[in-house]
């Protein structure tokens, strides 16, 4: 993540983490010039069966000793933009949360107050996006600490809500030799693909009457294994003899 900020020297460090569902990942280190603290920030997005227009944002504040700021008003004011870390504002608001006794500053991006657009309006499938983060420590406006990350992932609850919707496969596929893009049914007769599948009942099973002819070119498999030829027979038949030592609960699969 990269923060710019002249003539004095800080790092942070922001890393996103899941905390319901899906979310976005990143760590990164920051070196600025204006502000003697080190900042870990968190950020997530909650994700639920109705997607709340918001996300959870955390971050824990220290001084320049690596002491906690505990129980003061931070000031801050978070952008997202769109297309690079110098893009469009799509969304800014501010909000002046207060460090609990552990130094631990919560928000949720979306319920703040609005300077500019919507969170609800944003359309995650128009990224890349990225959030700017902007802290004055002292709880005011004069947000002294600032960086920009770009988001690594779109927030899927929130995108999923304005996803567009399949109509077909790009590349029609073969089953069974029929070809399958999406658009249509297809039928598949009962002589085109035939299955035959047992659970072993004892050790030394190796006559299994199955519900077809065997022929040929039958796939055996056992336990997920594909026998050779001289592991099996009973071309013509529709009793399979397995010339191999057998199990109880062994999983056998015939198919034509």
């Amino acid at each position: 993540m990269n923060f710019n900020n002249d003539k004095q020297t800080r790092v942070m460090t922001i890393n996103f983490k899941n905390i319901k569902s899906k979310m976005y990942k990143f760590s990164n280190q920051l070196i600025s010039k204006s502000s003697h603290l080190l900042i870990m920030m968190l950020i997530s997005s909650s994700l639920f069966a109705q997607a709340p227009q918001k996300m959870s944002y955390q971050a824990v504040i220290r001084n320049s000793s690596n002491e906690l700021i505990t129980s003061l008003p931070v000031g801050m004011q978070i952008s997202i933009l769109q297309g690079s870390s110098t893009g469009i504002a799509v969304y800014i608001e501010t909000q002046t949360p207060s460090t609990n006794a552990n130094g631990l500053v919560s928000v949720e991006i979306g319920s703040g107050t609005i300077v500019t657009g919507t969170f609800a309006g944003i359309d995650w499938a128009a990224g890349p996006y990225f959030i700017k983060a902007e802290t004055d420590p002292t709880g005011g406006t004069a947000y002294s600490i600032k960086g920009t990350s770009e988001l690594m992932s779109v927030p899927y609850a929130l995108h999923a809500e304005t996803a567009a919707t399949a109509t077909k496969l790009a590349t029609a596929k073969n089953i069974n030799g029929v070809p399958f893009d999406g658009t249509a049914d297809i039928t598949i007769t009962a002589n085109e693909s035939q299955f035959f599948e047992k659970e072993l009942v004892n050790d030394g099973e190796n006559s299994i009457a199955i519900t077809f002819p065997l022929v040929a070119s039958s796939k055996i498999y056992y336990n997920g294994n594909l026998l050779k030829p001289n592991q099996w027979s009973g071309v013509g038949l529709t009793t399979l003899t397995l010339i191999l030592d057998t199990r109880q609960n062994d999983q056998l699969t015939v198919t034509n």
